[in-house]
């Protein structure tokens, strides 16, 4: 291999260092490893004169078996690399939901997370199956140009300052999502995991988002107008609950699926820059949960487009699902 290597000269002139390349010899000729040579670099290396050259030869040698080293090392690891990839996989007693969680707690060692990609309805039943969680595959064939969201939450710990709650329960949910939308998920880091599952199409305005509210003491089948009321507004304020007045519930009923409830409500928001903002929204609600969480996955959009977008957003929050990782 050549390894390109700085070259320092030694006269009392400030110059930017050369960099030579340097044949380095890793194997001997029957293939057993040798020491390492380096060929013909003080014949070629620019600058000063051979008197100088000599002088620091033994400064630089140091320096280029360094290098020299670390590159074998490099090659010494990819191999061990290969080598383990070769290993047949043995079966181990790890639960599907302590897997996941150890890909979420793997997110922390990356500079950041990767974005996950939407899926077609085939693409969705594979990813649902092999997680074990059939029960939730999609049945249904996206519209045209929409496509299926399958993502984790409760993966990783929650961020001790985070403002997006899970309760750390291994759940997956999966939704449609409309063309253009941009799906956002929780950053993680060395804190734990911050943020949550949702769309977007910023140019107008538009999201969905899942909220999960861990401190919630009832029962979805009892819940009456103004339970949704509060429930609402937890999941509206979680930036700040001077930004929402006058939430107000028109609608509520059964989903098409059992153990699902629908909810139509609309609310104003007042902008920063003193902007009041009419906005309306469809909820579906659900409680999944060991601990009694309850689940609210809302749309909202401007209550002046609400009317043409209300197809849309009964089409996102009624194909909403979720379930724990078993």
């Amino acid at each position: 291999v050549n390894l390109l290597v700085p070259f320092l000269p030694t006269t009392g002139v400030a110059e930017m260092a050369t960099f030579v390349a340097v044949p380095v010899t890793a194997s001997g000729p029957s293939g057993h490893a040798s020491p390492l040579t380096l060929r013909g670099a003080a014949a070629r290396l620019p600058g000063p004169s051979a008197e100088a050259a000599t002088e620091s030869g033994s400064s630089l040698g140091l320096a280029f078996t360094a290098v020299a080293l670390g590159a074998m090392a490099g090659v010494s690891q990819r191999r061990s690399r290969n080598a383990l990839r070769a290993l047949p996989e043995e079966k181990s007693g790890v639960s599907r939901a302590e897997l996941l969680r150890g890909v979420g707690s793997c997110g922390a060692l990356l500079a950041g997370p990767q974005g996950a990609l939407a899926k077609s309805k085939q693409e969705a039943i594979d990813e649902l199956t092999s997680y074990g969680m059939a029960q939730i595959a999609p049945t249904e064939d996206p519209p045209g140009g929409w496509q299926w969201i399958v993502e984790g939450l409760g993966l990783t710990a929650d961020a001790y300052n985070g403002k997006f709650r899970t309760g750390g329960e291994a759940q997956v949910l999966r939704f449609l999502c409309p063309p253009f939308w941009t799906l956002t998920k929780p950053a993680v880091d060395y804190n734990g995991a911050s943020g949550t599952v949702q769309i977007n199409d910023y140019n107008k305005g538009d999201s969905a988002t899942i909220f999960i509210d861990t401190k919630f003491t009832g029962k979805l089948e009892e819940m009456k107008k103004e339970d949704f009321n509060k429930e609402i507004f937890k999941a509206l304020t979680q930036k700040g609950k001077a930004f929402v007045q006058d939430l107000h519930i028109d609608k509520v009923y059964d989903s098409d699926e059992p153990g699902y409830k629908i909810v139509e409500y609309g609310w104003t928001l007042a902008s920063q820059a003193g902007f009041e903002i009419d906005r309306s929204g469809i909820a579906a609600v659900s409680q999944v949960s060991e601990n009694g969480y309850l689940q609210i996955f809302w749309v909202g959009v401007l209550t002046s487009r609400y009317a043409d977008m209300k197809p849309t957003m009964e089409q996102i929050a009624k194909s909403y699902r979720i379930a724990k990782v078993p």
